[in-house]
């Protein structure tokens, strides 16, 4: 059977992987004819009032990579589908191939506007920094949360990562024939670097569960988002969130 799993992640540190169920699904018999299903851990719940298979994985007691390999392995000895990983953590210390970020159609977004999501192999991408001695999530007078990162307090493999990743997004841009709805004659790319004289960037905290407050030595996650252009600055650039921060 070929029925795709996607993941969910919560709050909570914990991820929750769920099937969609169709009418006359084949997948209600096997989980009815087999107790060992139940006792792994694998439910049909009721989701926005349609059915689904449902399975739990707490990352304060398990590998997340080594649970989802054992969770793939049964459900395809059960016939129950299998996960594919849509997402991928790339770490600044990794030897990366600048080649396979490109950008997809973002399908999810207002059918009247071309949109386009930053992906590494086909996958949502994530960057993981090493870890920061200090730094400080704080709110500006928006109720917006920010990180700011003195530039030359940076190590340097997060400084060279940040150049490379730049540079990369211009060309990627510049090399499409129709720049991917982006303005570049009249519009000028803003860096990540958000002052060229101080020399700090600023990551947006959008995950209201990521408290203000002083961090230290942290991981931080940063999730790359889609492209933008705005008329009313005459710039364009790269949508980059925090997803969220280790405490090591």
């Amino acid at each position: 059977m070929n029925n795709r799993w996607y993941r969910k992640d919560t709050n909570t540190n914990k991820i929750i992987l769920t099937s969609k169920l169709i009418e006359n699904d084949p997948r209600y018999s096997i989980l009815e004819e087999n107790y060992e299903i139940k006792e792994y851990g694998i439910r049909i719940n009721n989701y926005n009032e349609n059915e689904e298979l449902q399975f739990w994985i707490d990352k304060n007691e398990h590998n997340e990579i080594d649970k989802i390999e054992e969770f793939n392995k049964k459900c395809k000895e059960w016939e129950l589908g299998n996960y594919i990983e849509d997402n991928i953590t790339l770490s600044i210390n990794d030897n990366i191939d600048f080649d396979l970020f490109k950008f997809i159609k973002d399908e999810n977004f207002e059918k009247n506007y071309e949109k386009y999501l930053l992906t590494y192999d086909n996958k949502n991408v994530f960057i993981r920094t090493n870890t920061i001695e200090t730094f400080n999530v704080e709110e500006n007078g928006y109720n917006q949360k920010y990180i700011r990162l003195q530039y030359d307090n940076m190590e340097p493999k997060l400084v060279n990562f940040i150049n490379k990743f730049e540079d990369n997004i211009k060309k990627i841009v510049n090399n499409d024939k129709e720049h991917y709805s982006i303005n570049v004659k009249e519009h000028e790319f803003l860096s990540i670097i958000k002052d060229k004289e101080m020399k700090y960037i600023d990551l947006k905290v959008k995950k209201p569960f990521i408290e203000s407050k002083n961090y230290n030595n942290s991981t931080i996650y940063i999730k790359c988002n889609r492209i933008w252009d705005m008329e009313k600055i005459e710039k364009w650039g790269i949508s980059l969130t925090i997803d969220k921060i280790i405490e090591n």
